[in-house]
């Protein structure tokens, strides 16, 4: 029988988005020689269905066909590449492999070579692994790779035939026609299988939402009068506090501590807005951020980052130390009704600061530059966590939240936003 009546099935392995163009030129000598190509480049996610539906194709091929270009491939839960995992089951089941390695020198685009230096580690140790014991044609262009495809297939035919198929009518017995036809079975279930697991992979993915204080749209309170007068810098009169005949010789320090301040105005304006922001923080708003899986999969490795405006300013912790009270500048006299009630204001100041929280930490979040990161290390679908976070309102308005979401199941990074009214 001349080899040309017999058709050879081919499983063409190789990283796919690098080598298309490859692909095609290969897919092509193939059918121009009468053979059946065959490829298993859809698959992508790690699952041990797919990789049944992988190997029982390369079982079926009378052929493997590697093609090796300048990126390593995604990796499985092994920590190999698809295409390195496939070369290596076709050389343990001895079916007959043909290997075709893109040159090193050939000039390529940023999208046709790995960045990553682990991947660059990894595939020049999987190009060293199939290039030694084996004989391997190297290539530069498209056109030079079918040339030599076809030329190696052709010797590859006459000196290791295969059972490959036959027509019925040249099959020389009922054992061939039976094996065409469940050839033929076979690769109709892997079609049917394969579009279940397509369907599968497309239905099954995370989905987020984020609520803030159990809303999509939350409203927060602006405390106009954050604290009490005697804890900024300004203008006072003896009619403030009822002055005794006894104190009477204190009167000046109303007039010496008033006249200084006109002079003074940088400083106490300063002073003002620093104590107003400390007080600010010493009871900030509670905020609970709830991140729900609304999706039809589990969410490993869930990593999602908030950015807020400036004029929400995140807290991770409230004052706690007499330390952190804005101090009062050099240049101006002590307040004289501070003076005069012999610190009874300032004092009961500092009982209010010792009722106020303490540090406040949680182990799965992060803040930096306004930022908070949340990590969780996986969010079953139809289920949510809460972490809870304290901010301070500078003013009133309407923010916009910026969010991004990353997962294991994500190809790409999502791109969120959530609005809080402060009223």
């Amino acid at each position: 029988m001349n080899i040309f009546e017999k058709k050879y099935q081919i499983f063409i392995s190789s990283t796919y988005k690098d080598l298309v163009k490859a692909r095609e030129e290969v897919i092509k000598v193939i059918l121009d020689i009468y053979q059946v190509p065959i490829g298993m480049e859809m698959f992508s996610a790690d699952n041990d269905d797919q990789w049944d539906v992988i190997k029982h194709t390369i079982d079926s091929s009378d052929y493997y066909l590697l093609i090796v270009g300048h990126r390593y491939g995604s990796l499985t839960k092994e920590g190999i590449s698809y295409t390195e995992k496939e070369f290596d089951y076709a050389r343990e089941n001895k079916i007959p492999v043909l290997v075709f390695v893109r040159d090193s020198n050939v000039s390529t685009t940023p999208e046709e070579r790995d960045t990553d230096p682990k991947l660059i580690q990894k595939l020049a140790k999987f190009r060293e692994k199939v290039t030694t014991g084996i004989l391997v044609n190297f290539w530069k262009t498209e056109v030079d790779l079918g040339q030599k495809v076809s030329t190696a297939l052709t010797k590859t035919f006459a000196k290791n035939p295969r059972i490959g198929w036959v027509r019925g009518d040249q099959a020389t017995s009922s054992q061939v026609t039976e094996q065409l036809a469940a050839l033929i079975k076979e690769n109709r279930d892997l079609r049917d299988e394969l579009d279940l697991v397509k369907k599968s992979a497309i239905d099954k993915k995370p989905r987020f939402n984020i609520l803030i204080n159990g809303s999509e749209n939350p409203q927060i309170n602006f405390e106009e009068n954050i604290g009490e007068a005697l804890d900024y810098i300004q203008n006072v009169s003896q009619e403030d506090l009822p002055i005794p005949k006894r104190l009477g010789k204190y009167l000046p320090l109303f007039d010496d501590y008033n006249g200084k301040l006109g002079f003074r105005q940088g400083l106490v304006d300063q002073y003002n807005k620093e104590m107003e922001l400390f007080l600010r923080k010493c009871s900030p708003v509670q905020l609970s951020f709830t991140l729900e899986n609304k999706g039809t999969a589990k969410a490993n490795n869930v990593i999602y980052e908030v950015q807020f405006p400036n004029e929400l300013l995140i807290v991770d912790r409230t004052p706690s130390s007499d330390a952190e009270i804005p101090k009062w500048p050099a240049e101006i006299p002590e307040n004289p009704i501070l003076y005069l009630t012999l610190g009874s204001a300032r004092e009961r100041f500092r009982r209010k600061l010792r009722h106020y929280m303490g540090p406040y930490s949680s182990l799965n979040y992060r803040i930096a530059n306004n930022k908070v990161t949340i990590e969780y290390a996986s969010l079953l679908h139809t289920r949510e966590s809460t972490t809870v976070l304290s901010f301070v309102p500078l003013k009133k308005g309407d923010y916009t939240l910026e969010v991004k979401y990353i997962c294991e199941e994500f190809q790409t990074q999502v791109n969120d936003t959530i609005t809080i009214s402060v009223i």
